[in-house]
């Protein structure tokens, strides 16, 4: 006889009740926005109702918390490769030796209760991670972007918050507008823009950065722009490249690259410092194969033109 996935019926309730908060909550702060409540009311409404969710549930009280600490306790007890084991072998036997009354209906309403504590607590820990999001869309009533950003590292939650920062604090960002200023020497200054054309040949996107932008971020043309360069060049390669054109500037080192966040990957990531010392060391231990020296060669060529 096949064994039941209990497993799969608790990710069915999770997902079942995780989805209906969102939406509950989602819909609630349209509401409130619209009928001219304030935030702080709407966050503790909903931080209260995610908390209630829980507050009749059987597992909270004994004996049935002991199960649930089993639950809690999955990562000590099974593989994650075989989740359905923690039911089969520690969950079920546990239930039965509590002489509760074992019926199959009754264990999926405990798994069932099991899902809605859990996704009312994971829910809980995404809404207040990034309360202070919703709360900047609520001030500025502009909720075309509002969503349940489901995980506090996520990467999305970080643009998210910028964007609607920028808008509600215009003045933090005046300084930041500022941008840096790799201080090319007056002696190249010049001439280094006549290698735009050059770089776009095999290191620069030149359907991403424009001879403005690169103007904007060598030459420190424009004091409030919003340039980046943008690589189509591998990381190891583009680390060399800013390493060779250093000459020419007093500040254009990875330190200060890192920092000015000017410079993206052929990944679309921000170039970091520590990266691009490891890719610049990589590149270099490379040096005698073919098309690494190619590149050097094109590099050199490059420089000859602004020295």
């Amino acid at each position: 006889m096949k064994e039941k996935d209990y497993h799969s019926i608790y990710e069915k309730y999770f997902n079942q009740y995780l989805e209906e908060y969102i939406n509950e909550i989602q819909s609630f702060y349209k509401r409130s926005l619209k009928e001219g409540d304030a935030h702080d009311f709407v966050y503790d409404w909903c931080t209260s109702t995610l908390t209630g969710k829980r507050g009749e549930l059987k597992i909270n009280d004994e004996p049935f918390y002991r199960l649930y600490s089993i639950y809690k306790r999955r990562s000590e007890l099974v593989q994650e490769s075989n989740p359905n084991r923690l039911y089969l072998k520690h969950i079920i036997p546990a239930y039965e030796k509590l002489k509760i009354g074992l019926k199959e209906v009754e264990i999926e309403i405990y798994i069932e209760e099991i899902a809605i504590s859990e996704a009312s607590q994971t829910l809980y820990s995404w809404y207040s991670n990034w309360s202070t999001v919703y709360k900047m869309m609520f001030e500025l009533k502009d909720l075309t972007e509002f969503k349940i950003i489901r995980n506090a590292a996520f990467s999305e939650g970080g643009e998210i918050f910028k964007k609607y920062h920028r808008e509600l604090y215009p003045n933090h960002y005046a300084v930041e507008e500022n941008l840096f200023d790799f201080e090319i020497s007056a002696k190249y200054k010049a001439i280094f823009k006549n290698v735009y054309e050059d770089l776009t040949v095999s290191f620069i996107d030149e359907k991403r950065t424009s001879i403005e932008d690169f103007e904007n971020v060598f030459l420190f043309k424009n004091k409030k722009h919003k340039s980046k360069i943008y690589f189509f060049c591998n990381t190891e390669v583009a680390a060399y490249l800013l390493w060779e054109l250093n000459f020419a500037f007093k500040k254009l080192n990875f330190t200060n690259i890192e920092k000015s966040k000017l410079f993206i990957s052929c990944t679309d990531r921000e170039l970091k410092q520590k990266n691009l010392s490891n890719s610049k060391k990589s590149f270099i231990n490379k040096i005698g194969e073919q098309e690494v020296d190619l590149l050097i060669n094109e590099i050199n060529h490059i420089l000859q033109k602004v020295k």
